[in-house]
């Protein structure tokens, strides 16, 4: 169910990063700003900010196999319909249509770590799931104007390109994967069935516990800056004077690496720990990510490698910090995932389009790029406050 879940992702890498290295052909043949482009790349986000929790609430109330299964198919026809966009309104449409099949996947994932594993198992198996996106992105960066846009001859080969990818995936995940057992009724018993009054009032319980509010904050600021940097990555390194083909490969390379981080951090994130290594985490983003905007060279590369390795990890701990707090548990932990991504996505579209208006007005992403560093930095304060207590008490 781990490997199944992780191919998904991984193809919501691909959707994700299919347009940020063919920026500047999508503008030349769509006759696009960078304004306008900043918009489209972060326009999804934005339409998620309203769908992310009606999907999580829907994750708590149906099957995962069958609703990962729709998710997969929407993000396949998002990617066609990019491919065959021939304006501004047609390309923005067809990236609002992912807004509808990312957050499926995105919430379903965590839902499938917390049916499947408990314990230390499920500290791995959130960083081994969160590492599907990166691995996607990695290889949407790396093939689309490196390999798919010679072998096709446009941007438009490479939207299609990873469409048929993310169909496949979808038939195979529909195919393999399971839903757990349900618990049995004892004989001669009723279930209690659920009170629309309490179904209603999910969404102010969770937001009524501390710790989900001081999630949203920091899930904010975690999108802010790593949809800001994905997207822009290669622009951003364009402009201090590499190659295309270079600046998309180092992208690639500066996302892979934040796999690492990924894979490693979130093992060692126990109870106890988690608010510390947040803290550390936004630290070293905050300073990688002012590093590319006042270093060249390499330390224009180390910075980029530093920020990837110390964003990536934030959210899978988050993700951790929902499960194990009184009030969300397994229960409403899709709920509660959505929420959060909702809260994400503020700052998944804010990122990008904050870079693309600031390009369009200062010529530079510089300014942008420290904009995110001081944000980053000043979310620090904010990690003393959260509580480690498990489901049933304190530690």
């Amino acid at each position: 169910m781990l490997g199944l879940i992780w191919m998904v992702y991984v193809c919501n890498g691909l959707a994700f990063s299919s347009l940020a290295t063919v920026v500047d052909p999508i503008r030349d043949d769509l006759g696009i700003s960078y304004g306008r482009m900043g918009l489209v790349l972060g326009f999804w986000q934005l339409v998620t900010i309203f769908t992310f929790y009606p999907l999580g609430r829907v994750m708590d109330r149906f099957p995962t196999r069958r609703l990962v299964a729709v998710a997969a198919v929407i993000m396949a026809l998002s990617l066609l319909l990019r491919g065959l966009s021939v304006d501004f309104y047609t390309l923005l449409f067809a990236m609002g249509l992912f807004a509808f099949g990312g957050p499926l996947i995105s919430v379903g994932a965590p839902k499938v770590v917390a049916d499947w594993f408990s314990g230390a198992e499920r500290n791995f198996a959130t960083g081994a799931y969160i590492s599907g996106p990166i691995v996607g992105i990695v290889i949407g960066l790396s093939l689309a104007t490196n390999v798919i846009v010679p072998l096709t001859g446009s941007w438009r080969g490479v939207q299609f390109t990873y469409g048929i990818a993310a169909l496949v995936a979808g038939v195979i995940w529909y195919v393999l994967a399971r839903d757990p057992a349900r618990p049995q009724v004892a004989a001669g018993t009723v279930p209690e069935p659920v009170r629309r009054d309490e179904e209603g009032s999910v969404l102010l319980a969770l937001l009524r516990v501390g710790n989900v509010r001081l999630v949203l904050i920091l899930a904010i600021a975690s999108f802010l800056l790593q949809h800001g940097l994905v997207n822009w990555a290669p622009t951003l390194l364009d402009e201090a004077g590499m190659t295309s083909n270079r600046a998309s490969l180092w992208a690639a390379i500066g996302v892979a690496a934040g796999a690492i981080g990924v894979l490693t951090v979130p093992s060692f994130a126990r109870l106890g720990r988690r608010r510390i290594i947040l803290a550390v985490m936004l630290a070293w983003a905050a300073l990688g990510t002012a590093g590319l905007a006042l270093t060249d060279g390499g330390g224009l590369i180390a910075s980029l490698l530093v920020a990837n390795v110390a964003s990536t990890p934030i959210f899978p701990i988050l993700t951790l910090i929902l499960i194990d707090t009184e009030g969300v548990g397994l229960k409403r932990i899709g709920a509660a995932v959505g929420l959060a991504f909702a809260a994400s996505e503020i700052g998944g579209f804010a990122g990008p389009f904050m870079l693309g208006v600031v390009r369009d007005v200062t010529g530079s992403l510089d300014t942008g790029v420290l904009a995110l560093a001081t944000i980053t930095a000043m979310l620090i304060l904010v990690t003393p406050f959260i509580r480690e207590r498990r489901p049933d008490g304190p530690i």
